[in-house]
């Protein structure tokens, strides 16, 4: 069985493109942990670059023949996974897909790796949340009563942006949230 996304395929590949030509072959990208759950596998990837290190969340469904006949690919699903986490991860250094220039005096992928990562109101630093509290997210919501769908549309409608990209003080309410309401009243 093919990939099912080439064009997410072809996005990674732009996106290798952009780090060898800048960081000139200086960078490493690598999955921390993957977790397959009913028909879809996320992992959490980890791009390196200067020392700066980023993670981020990909994912990809799993590919069912229509006939049921061929068993799922799930070798091709993790390579799509993969190369969604490492595109999430280009993305927090600036590297876009898409772009394949850094004209007009644009920040190049070496300056933003350089950069200090993004801090919140107390001078600490956001990082991404674990693959624990996403797992922890999935699973006390479907104990509530919550199906994914309703899980991704709280996350969207209270912080702009699906679980997988949460920040660990975003993830860490949710969770709060759903152990100290019930699950109930998720909202604030």
């Amino acid at each position: 069985m093919e990939h099912q996304n080439n064009t997410n395929n072809n996005a990674a590949a732009s996106v290798i493109n952009q780090l060898n030509a800048e960081c000139e072959g200086r960078w490493s990208f690598r999955i921390i942990e993957h977790e397959f759950r009913d028909n879809e596998i996320i992992v959490l990837g980890e791009l390196t670059i200067n020392n700066a290190v980023r993670q981020q969340f990909g994912q990809a469904t799993i590919a069912f023949d229509t006939d049921d006949t061929a068993p799922p690919s799930m070798a091709a699903a993790l390579g799509n996974a993969a190369d969604d986490a490492l595109i999430q991860c280009a993305h927090t250094f600036g590297i876009k897909e898409s772009s394949t220039h850094h004209d007009n005096g644009a920040t190049t992928v070496k300056q933003t790796a350089e950069q200090t990562p993004p801090k919140n109101g107390n001078g600490n630093v956001e990082r991404a949340l674990t693959s624990k509290q996403l797992a922890a997210i999935y699973g006390l919501g479907k104990s509530k009563g919550h199906s994914q769908q309703d899980i991704i549309q709280l996350t969207q409608e209270r912080f702009g942006k699906e679980p997988m990209d949460l920040l660990v003080t975003e993830a860490s309410e949710i969770i709060g949230d759903f152990i100290n309401n019930n699950g109930k009243d998720t909202e604030s």
